[in-house]
Protein backbone atom coordinates (compact mmCIF):
# COMPACT_ATOMS: atom_id res chain seq x y z
CA UNK A 1 0.00 0.00 0.00
CA UNK A 2 1.63 3.53 -1.10
CA UNK A 3 1.15 6.22 1.67
CA UNK A 4 -1.51 8.03 -0.41
CA UNK A 5 -3.76 5.52 -1.02
CA UNK A 6 -6.28 6.66 1.62
CA UNK A 7 -6.68 9.93 1.09
CA UNK A 8 -9.57 11.14 -0.30
CA UNK A 9 -10.29 14.58 -1.29
CA UNK A 10 -13.82 16.52 -0.84
CA UNK A 11 -15.22 20.01 -1.21
CA UNK A 12 -17.86 22.13 0.31
CA UNK A 13 -20.91 22.42 -1.08
CA UNK A 14 -22.25 25.89 0.10
CA UNK A 15 -25.85 25.63 -0.83
CA UNK A 16 -26.38 22.22 0.60
CA UNK A 17 -23.57 22.57 3.17
CA UNK A 18 -22.33 19.48 2.92
CA UNK A 19 -19.14 17.98 2.13
CA UNK A 20 -19.24 16.23 -1.79
CA UNK A 21 -16.29 13.83 -2.25
CA UNK A 22 -14.22 14.36 -5.78
CA UNK A 23 -14.52 11.41 -7.68
CA UNK A 24 -12.07 13.11 -10.39
CA UNK A 25 -9.62 14.03 -8.43
CA UNK A 26 -6.88 11.40 -10.43
CA UNK A 27 -8.07 12.78 -14.13
CA UNK A 28 -7.68 16.60 -13.10
CA UNK A 29 -4.30 15.65 -11.48
CA UNK A 30 -3.27 14.43 -14.84
CA UNK A 31 -4.90 17.44 -16.37
CA UNK A 32 -3.31 19.58 -13.99
CA UNK A 33 0.36 17.67 -14.89
CA UNK A 34 -0.22 18.04 -18.31
CA UNK A 35 -0.78 21.83 -18.15
CA UNK A 36 2.27 22.34 -16.14
CA UNK A 37 4.69 20.55 -18.38
CA UNK A 38 2.61 22.95 -21.47
CA UNK A 39 3.92 25.43 -19.46
CA UNK A 40 7.41 24.30 -18.95
CA UNK A 41 7.59 23.85 -22.74
CA UNK A 42 6.56 27.62 -23.25
CA UNK A 43 8.50 29.28 -20.85
CA UNK A 44 11.36 27.77 -22.36
CA UNK A 45 10.89 30.30 -25.44
CA UNK A 46 12.13 33.85 -25.42
CA UNK A 47 9.10 36.07 -23.91
CA UNK A 48 8.72 40.23 -24.86
CA UNK A 49 7.70 41.90 -22.04
CA UNK A 50 7.33 45.07 -23.74
CA UNK A 51 5.74 48.18 -22.19
CA UNK A 52 2.40 49.60 -23.14
CA UNK A 53 1.54 52.90 -23.84
CA UNK A 54 -1.09 53.09 -21.64
CA UNK A 55 0.13 53.98 -18.11
CA UNK A 56 -3.11 53.83 -16.20
CA UNK A 57 -3.26 50.07 -16.75
CA UNK A 58 -0.22 49.98 -14.73
CA UNK A 59 -1.98 50.26 -11.40
CA UNK A 60 -3.82 46.79 -12.38
CA UNK A 61 -0.98 45.28 -13.87
CA UNK A 62 0.31 42.03 -11.70
CA UNK A 63 3.74 42.91 -13.14
CA UNK A 64 4.17 46.41 -12.31
CA UNK A 65 6.55 45.58 -9.38
CA UNK A 66 9.14 44.16 -11.75
CA UNK A 67 8.20 46.44 -15.00
CA UNK A 68 10.44 49.25 -13.27
CA UNK A 69 8.18 51.98 -14.98
CA UNK A 70 7.40 55.30 -12.78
Amino acid sequence: MKSGDKIQAYYYDLHNTELIPEITLESKLELLNQKFEELKEISKEEISFSKCEDKSICNYCIYNIICDRE
